[in-house]
């Protein structure tokens, strides 16, 4: 994303069309030094190119009062308050075709020297051009570079035409990079064929105006009529719809992805106005929120507004610090009502990342739901949310207790052979998961069975047990207070359930082996840290404290990384022998589904050592200090999609599987 409105696509708007190298010279603007370092470096990372006048121009005359304005404005790193876009270093980019290729290497490649132009204050101008498919047209091109000095950069895929380009770029002292040739040569040596040669308009190549073409002038299409909010009744056909405030970057985002052949719709939050209700009819899982940083979207908006010369009024009224701050808060109370939405930050990010990271997202959950879906028994058994619900609010009304080793179980279920309810299984010789040592402590399976005799009188053969144990999962945190989150369901039961091939996250592992076991499951630092925040609810017993008390190291020491007040309180409650002491692992909730937990962590009182260790990692411990500092402001939501993203790990769909008729036994 773009966000500084300068030398490139800020949100792209049809006054403002993309910069190219054939475009006519824009007004030069004037910005802060440091926005003016950072912007530029920004700009390539979008793949904006940067143009500067050619040697050639005319100069025209220059007043004194220019002359003035530009000596007040030309020190970088001086004391002026505004800077003037100066030129720098120029790149050619020669392509025989559209020049995607040379153009997305290049700006990859520019990403990395990021730093070196922030600091410098320097600039990169990208020139680009395609379709060159005449020796002549190359020579002209590679001149031009030699007298400004450049680098060229070309994908050609005709031999003689890229035997040219270097021996014209070693003629003229051209330092050159051939990005095709070597790619070539490697796949014609693996497939033991010698490549066409013919360049994309060729004839003899397959056809451009194939269905994947056609489907991308589709996607523009549509993504061009439901910019901006436009057309709500048309958001169920969308493949993926961006939400969030004013200057997020939902425009150019939406045009970049439908450029990939994805329907993309973009729905603005705009405070005291309601979003349209399809929005929460669609899918969740297409519904992308984007977030920014309240300081950074100020920036962006402050910028705008100068560049359309608003008033200072008006200025005010767009940028000012308490409205973009409500502005925030308003998205931040939508986004925590549709925990199924993913949140991407876009701050500081070029529109190509937060665009990777979407699609990236919207794959995973397309290929890892496997048929799951929202309301899969919609037309089977439209009842079954229901009745589970029910019965699972009677129980946890008796016994607020069950809610931690419920949680507990969906966890083990689905870290083991996938969520497919192996864990519920009573096989002969007791050689089940449910006989391992760390389930030997679950609780609640009567109301799995007796949820799944509810829903066998009214639709029997329908629900599976596996869907079961992850609606009982959340209706029980609901009952304690906790979050909620659309549950996907259409998962089918497994057959198999084995007690050797339990090998859960332990309390005693450290982050390393925390990281490595979760994202062997697909879950990232971020899904590790959340999901530990279940730990609000729930007991632990003093076998799994005592090392850390008494002898951490084997020398008979505590752990440093325990807070010794909170672990001298410890003492007093386990002693070295006990076995059955039950120890609360929040202390003062251990019944509420709150966010304390965070707190706790922060101040070194996590009871297991895997909850201090997540203070040995960056990411996850800046996530547990933001949650302490803000009082768990995005626990909930992100509770919600992280047991979603679990409850889609290994899952049985179609004609895999079975549905039970009762659940701790399998046909």
């Amino acid at each position: 994303m773009n966000i500084h409105g300068v030398s490139g696509h800020p949100e792209p708007d049809s006054e403002h069309p993309p910069i190219t190298a054939s475009s006519p010279p824009t007004p030069k603007l004037k910005i802060s030094p440091r926005l003016n370092r950072w912007s530029m470096a920004r700009a390539l990372r979008s793949g904006v190119k940067i143009d500067r006048p050619k040697h050639n121009s005319p100069r025209r005359q220059v007043t004194e009062e220019e002359d003035a304005d530009r000596k007040t404005t030309s020190n970088i790193d001086g004391g002026g308050d505004d800077v003037e876009i100066t030129a720098g270093k120029s790149l050619y980019l020669v392509s025989d075709g559209t020049g995607w290729t040379a153009e997305h290497s290049v700006n990859a490649a520019l990403g990395q020297f990021e730093d070196f132009m922030l600091n410098r204050g320097s600039s990169v101008n990208t020139h680009l051009f395609s379709w060159v498919e005449d020796e002549e047209k190359l020579i002209e091109i590679i001149k031009q570079a030699a007298k400004e000095k450049a680098m060229c950069f070309y994908t050609l895929a005709n031999p003689s035409m890229s035997k040219s380009a270097k021996q014209a770029c070693d003629q003229h002292g051209v330092l050159s990079v051939d990005i095709l040739g070597p790619i070539i040569e490697g796949i014609a040596s693996h497939l033991g064929v010698s490549p066409s040669g013919l360049t994309r308009g060729a004839q003899g190549r397959v056809k451009t105006l194939n269905d994947a073409y056609f489907k991308r002038i589709e996607a523009i299409e549509f993504t061009i009529k439901q910019d901006d909010g436009t057309l709500p009744e048309n958001l169920s056909k969308a493949d993926i719809i961006l939400v969030g405030v004013s200057r997020t970057g939902k425009t150019p985002l939406s045009t970049y992805i439908a450029q990939k052949g994805y329907k993309v719709a973009n729905v603005p939050f705009v405070m005291g106005v309601e979003p349209p209700k399809t929005l929460f009819e669609v899918e969740p899982r297409k519904v992308f929120g984007l977030k920014i940083e309240l300081v950074v979207l100020q920036a962006i908006r402050r910028t705008r507004a100068k560049t359309l010369g608003v008033d200072r009024e008006a200025e005010n009224n767009y940028s000012g610090f308490d409205l973009v701050r409500r502005e925030l808060d308003f998205a931040t109370r939508i986004y925590a009502k549709n925990p199924g939405w993913a949140l991407i930050d876009v701050t500081n990010k070029a529109i190509e990342e937060t665009a990777a990271v979407i699609l990236r997202l919207y794959h995973d959950a397309q290929v890892n739901a496997q048929g799951l879906k929202v309301g899969f028994y919609g037309k089977t058994c439209p009842q079954a949310e229901g009745i589970v619900k029910k019965i699972v609010f009677a129980a946890m009304k008796k016994a607020p207790t069950l809610g931690a080793p419920l949680l507990r179980m969906f966890f083990h279920d689905c870290f083991v052979r996938g969520c497919d309810g192996s864990i519920l299984l009573d096989l002969p010789k007791n050689q089940t998961e449910k006989n391992a040592v760390p389930n030997l402590s679950l609780r609640g399976f009567g109301i799995i069975d007796d949820s799944k005799a509810a829903l066998e009188k009214v639709c029997p053969g329908i629900v599976s047990c596996s869907d079961i144990l992850a609606l009982i999962t959340r209706d029980a945190m609901v009952a304690l207070e906790g979050p909620s989150w659309e549950v996907e369901t259409g998962r089918r039961d497994g057959r198999v359930s084995n007690i050797n091939e339990v090998n859960l996250p332990s309390p005693f592992d450290n982050i390393t082996k925390l990281i490595t076991d979760f994202r062997s499951k697909g879950l990232n630092e971020k899904d590790l840290v959340v999901l530990s925040g279940g730990h609000t609810i729930g007991l632990g017993h003093c076998p799994l404290m005592t090392n850390r008390l008494y002898n951490f190291t084997g020398r008979g020491d505590s752990d440093p990384s325990l807070d010794s007040e909170y672990a001298a309180n410890l003492r007093k409650k386990c002693k070295p022998t006990d076995t059955t002491t039950a120890l609360e692992m929040d202390p003062g909730s251990f019944k509420t589904f709150d966010v304390s937990y965070f707190t706790l962590v922060a101040k070194r009182r996590g009871l297991f050592q895997s909850d201090a260790a997540l203070l040995d990692n960056s990411k996850t411990r800046a996530y547990v200090l933001q949650q302490a500092r803000t009082h768990g402001s995005t626990f909930f939501h992100d509770f919600g999609v992280s047991m979603v993203k679990m409850g889609r790990i290994g899952v049985l769909t179609g004609r895999a599987g079975e549905i039970r008729k009762v659940c701790s036994v399998a046909s």
